[in-house]
């Protein structure tokens, strides 16, 4: 491969000096411009873009440091090198303050020093356009690769964040940088302790990468599910162990995760509830008129009219779960979460203020669009709504909001249940209340018709309903 020869401008006043500099650069491979001064020098510049400038520092209309100050190009896109005679010195020192890369005696007498001079100047430039392409290419990957970037020393403070970040947890970098430990304080409970073990790990004995799912609360309270992976850098400047990380989002693939999961769980339980209501149907039919006919025989008789109450208790259980399973046809349009929420509240209102139950909202941006049935996802959001405040204490606070991700619509519900409790996902099992409770039961199979999912689970001192849909079917 050819490479083309360097262009070398000679800027001198001296005619004898650059035709002897033109002949013994020519003869070392190099293409040599002229020009009489640095005026001429400058439209020189502009106009053949020269690789490096040999700069004669006295010269008539424009000398060699009006000629620097007079450059647009920076120091290490144009090297220039300084013809400096004895009595010069002084003036080179000051041109080595605009960026002049070296400088040579004049008159030239050896030209093989010159040349290797100008080749080590070259050289030094391709090194610095080579690394400044390479942290710029390394700077555009970072700054929009789908992944929050961060570096981090001792005392785990964030040293530098990507441009991601602030769109992924909806954190300035102005407001987290420096401040020890903010990235393990963002993390949902019971993670913190896994989080923080994982990055001293690596920052203490700097082996090898190490990575942990975790969930970072963002700035608006919502719950990202992420990949943390932290790779150890070794001791910075002043001798300081620091390590880089990257942050992935996984919530949408957690969703996923869910929704297989539930429609797995929803197959099941249809499965087993159609077979169930088949098997115990026709005993409970013979039981009712059994006990029928033991009243109509022995009115007086209580254990007759005790059997045929518990056998229609039976039947009308029987009959919730057949009305559970049968299909429900959807009708699919555009919709907003938003406005179903909205609406939901306002159907609501009187209920939730008999309780005294406060809520505050927090509705994203765009909406919540989703193409899903309206009058369905209003009545799944009601069911919800009701049965969280059924189960919070009277006076209590709701803080409700919504959030999109790439693929999918969140709806979250925070709140405070009253008395123990017992495990977030019991408060949601179908039929819990002596068979009186079908909305929540309902609202589960419509989001699961739906593609969606619906789960709750502790944070804290709260519980946190969370109903995710897909954006598009």
């Amino acid at each position: 491969m050819t490479m083309n020869p360097a262009t070398i401008l000679v800027v001198d006043d001296d005619p004898l000096q650059r035709q002897t500099i033109r002949i013994g650069l020519e003869a070392k491979g190099f293409t040599v411009l002229e020009a009489v001064n640095g005026q001429e020098g400058l439209k020189a510049v502009n106009r053949d873009n020269p690789d490096l400038v040999l700069l004669d520092m006295r010269m008539p209309v424009l000398d060699g440091l009006g000629f620097l100050a007079g450059l647009d190009k920076p120091a290490h896109d144009l090297p220039v090198v300084v013809l400096s005679g004895v009595d010069d010195v002084a003036e080179a020192a000051k041109a080595f303050k605009s960026g002049v890369v070296d400088y040579v005696l004049k008159p030239v007498r050896n030209f093989e020093v010159l040349a290797q001079a100008l080749r080590n100047a070259l050289s030094r430039r391709d090194l610095i356009r080579q690394a400044r392409q390479a942290e710029e290419r390394y700077h555009t990957l970072v700054e929009n690769a789908p992944m929050a970037v961060f570096l981090m020393g001792p005392g785990l403070a964030l040293s530098f964040v990507s441009r991601h970040f602030e769109h992924m947890f909806g954190f300035a970098p102005g407001q987290i940088l420096d401040e020890p430990g903010w990235l393990v304080s963002r993390a949902a409970p019971p993670d913190p302790d896994k989080l923080r073990r994982l990055i001293e790990a690596t920052l203490t004995r700097q082996d090898k990468p190490r990575s942990a799912e975790c969930r970072l609360i963002r700035a608006d309270g919502s719950v990202a599910y992420c990949l943390v992976k932290v790779i150890p850098l070794g001791q910075d400047i002043v001798g300081l162990n620091s390590v880089e990380g990257v942050i992935l989002d996984i919530t949408d693939r957690v969703a996923l995760e869910r929704f297989m999961v539930q429609r797995e769980k929803f197959k099941t339980l249809s499965s087993i509830a159609s077979s169930l209501a088949h098997e115990i149907r026709n005993p409970i039919m013979s039981i009712g008129g059994f006990a029928r006919r033991m009243r109509d025989k022995w009115p007086q008789a209580r254990e007759a009219g005790i059997i045929l109450e518990e056998a229609c208790r039976l039947e009308g259980m029987l009959g919730r779960i057949q009305e559970y399973l049968n299909p429900v046809k959807l009708k699919t349009e555009t919709c907003s979460v938003n406005a179903s929420l909205s609406e939901a509240l306002s159907v609501l209102a009187a209920e939730l203020d008999g309780r005294g139950v406060a809520t505050s909202v927090e509705l994203g941006a765009s909406g919540g669009h989703v193409q899903e049935d309206p009058e369905v996802l209003g009545q799944v959001i009601i069911s919800l709504l009701r049965r969280v405040a059924d189960i919070m204490p009277e006076g209590g606070r709701l803080c409700l909001r919504t959030c999109e991700s790439e693929k999918f619509v969140h709806l979250e519900a925070e709140f405070k249940v009253s008395g123990n409790g017992g495990e977030p996902e019991d408060l949601l099992l179908p039929f819990d209340q002596a068979g009186a409770e079908t909305g929540v039961p309902f609202a589960q199979r419509m989001l699961t018709m739906m593609g969606g999912s619906l789960t709750m689970e502790s944070r804290q001192d709260q519980v946190l309903l969370s109903v995710i849909l897909p954006r598009k079917r």
